[in-house]
């Protein structure tokens, strides 16, 4: 399996400072144009789990999909086809209150699949949020971007209607399971946060966790 991740100018992550009143404020992820391209053959959830902190650490971030050519500093429009297969599974937890990894793997019906938890930069940080994260699973054949989209649609309305909201425009849904970590040009952000003053990080394991369970690869959509 081949997994891109991509790098900028500047790392791609989000930067929390604290201000002077105690308030904390967050920037946008950094709104970048021009990307180049890591390519990595990955074999094993082992090996992703590497893939993942290689290049969170040096502030890259993750193409959910694959490129149909090398980017060297360069946009990325019509660089991938939305229609590719795909052989991993991204469950990307937005705020989910009350919640850890695992109880989510355990409703998804996941319970004996091996999988690599990527907690999101604000955790941590913001702990009001409730769970933020990504959750990575390998599967056990390619599944069309469309298909893991209407599987994400019907597991948000069966299991968290509840904390199913409006977004901020008041024009759509928000997910509390981003029903777009499918798609085959989403960047799925890795990298950890930039603190200031770092005290504000107050995250204290890893941000990169690999839950075995026996089963590397399993239809999970």
């Amino acid at each position: 399996m081949e997994v891109f991740f991509l790098a900028a100018s500047v790392p791609l992550t989000k930067r929390y400072t604290q201000q002077a009143n105690g308030s904390i404020t967050a920037d946008s992820y950094p709104h970048v144009v021009e990307f180049r391209s890591h390519q990595e053959t990955i074999q094993s959830i082992e090996g992703l789990e590497c893939a993942i902190t290689k290049h969170a650490a040096l502030g890259h971030c993750l193409l959910k999909g694959q490129l149909t050519k090398p980017l060297d500093f360069e946009s990325r429009a019509g660089s991938t086809d939305p229609n590719t297969p795909t052989e991993f599974l991204v469950i990307d937890v937005d705020g989910l209150p009350n919640y850890t990894p695992e109880q989510v793997v355990e409703a998804l019906d996941m319970k004996n699949v091996d999988y690599i938890v990527q907690y999101s930069s604000s955790q941590g940080v913001l702990p009001s949020k409730g769970l933020s994260c990504h959750i990575f699973v390998l599967l056990a054949h390619p599944i069309a971007p469309n298909q893991i989209k209407q599987w994400l649609i019907q597991k948000n309305l069966e299991l968290f209607s509840q904390h199913i909201t409006l977004t901020k425009s008041g024009v759509a849904l928000h997910y509390p399971i981003d029903i777009t970590a499918c798609q085959n040009d989403k960047l799925i952000y890795i990298a950890p946060p930039i603190c200031v003053p770092k005290t504000l990080d107050r995250f204290a394991k890893s941000r990169i966790i690999t839950t075995l369970r026996g089963n590397t690869q399993k239809k999970s959509a």
